[in-house]
């Protein structure tokens, strides 16, 4: 017999069930680290599509790593059924049965070994187990004990087993790279238009507002959009009205609500007019910054219900009450009489949001 061969032989069967098992990890990994990546391509830039790109990559990795577990798994079967193995293993029972072979030089050639010698002593066969991960398991092992008995070195695996693993890890984190570039892309077009909304709202209220608040896109992203408030003040410097106007993540105006104080030293008409005067006036400031809105009912000229007006004519300043038509809630909400000081608030609240916000 060709030792050529013989190392050939022991190579493979010491090194096929190394690669079968990098494969059968890097399916594991793979999987993992495509719900990773994926994860992380929400996260960063909020997009919540698998690209095709991604997906192809990913089940051609799977299937490409099955072929190659199949084939090898072949490839060591029909070794294991070879001449050349089965004189492999005979020279090795002679070894192991022979008297000169005392059971000392055994215990000098290390723990496995050791095991793997008294069991075949014992049993005067190599196991045979049925299981796919026992079989490539045993065969591994037997090429190890083989070359340990027979003299021949036993073959590095190292980079074969890293190979095997990182190749598809790599092949998987490079195709999403396009993906994530596209999705920043996308990402960054809707953080301008997010802005250029904000900046036009913020610029139409300063037109009236005394104070104007606003979000900054640049600094996070937020899912549930992005406010901006304009304040108004009363001749002593103190807020009496404000307008709460939210941004969605396209840039469009999804809600809109109002705070007008209502002064209970002033006569229910003076209130009542100048709550209608200053919805008018925020209405007005939000139609000009020309943003578009979900839905035009967000940014139609608001009139207080009759049955609002009647309501608030006819009851305390004290009472509470709130309205509901269609788009819209409108609400006065008091502090109790005897609970009135400097602090007491009250005020008629107006939202209005879209028509399946609830």
């Amino acid at each position: 017999m060709n030792v050529k061969d013989e190392t050939k032989v022991l190579a493979k069967m010491f090194l096929l069930p190394i690669l079968i098992k990098a494969l059968l990890i890097s399916e594991l990994v793979n999987i993992i680290l495509f719900f990773i990546l994926f994860i992380m391509q929400n996260f960063l830039f909020r997009s919540a599509m698998l690209h095709f790109l991604n997906i192809l990559i990913f089940i051609i990795i799977a299937i490409v790593c099955l072929i190659l577990i199949i084939v090898f798994y072949q490839q060591l079967k029909k070794l294991t059924n070879s001449d050349t193995w089965q004189q492999l293993v005979d020279q090795a029972m002679e070894i192991i049965n022979s008297e000169e072979y005392v059971q000392e030089e055994i215990y000098d050639k290390g723990t496995f070994v050791v095991g793997k010698f008294i069991s075949l002593k014992d049993n005067g066969y190599f196991e045979k187990r049925s299981s796919f991960l026992g079989n490539i398991n045993d065969r591994k092992d037997e090429a190890t004990l083989l070359a340990t008995l027979l003299g021949y070195r036993i073959p590095s695996t190292s980079k074969y087993f890293l190979t095997c693993i990182s190749i598809p890890v790599i092949v998987l984190i490079v195709s999403f790279i396009p993906t994530y570039i596209h999705d920043y892309g996308i990402m960054s077009h809707r953080q301008e238009i997010i802005v250029e909304s904000i900046d036009k709202i913020t610029d139409s209220l300063y037109q009236e507002c005394d104070y104007v608040y606003s979000d900054d896109p640049n600094e996070y992203y937020s899912d549930y959009g992005y406010y901006i408030s304009g304040y108004l003040d009363d001749d002593e410097d103190r807020d009496y009205a404000y307008v709460n106007v939210t941004v969605n993540s396209q840039g469009l105006i999804n809600g809109v609500n109002y705070s007008i104080d209502v002064d209970v030293n002033a006569s229910k008409q003076d209130n009542l007019a100048l709550v209608q005067s200053t919805l008018t006036t925020f209405n007005n400031l939000l139609n000009e910054a020309n943003v578009e809105a979900i839905e035009e009912e967000l940014l139609t000229d608001y009139n207080l219900s009759d049955e609002f007006i009647n309501w608030f004519e006819t009851s305390s300043y004290y009472d509470e009450e709130s309205f509901y038509e269609d788009n819209m809630m409108i609400s006065y909400y008091s502090t109790p009489e005897e609970e009135y000081d400097e602090y007491a608030l009250y005020y008629v609240y107006v939202s209005v949001f879209p028509e399946n916000y609830y």
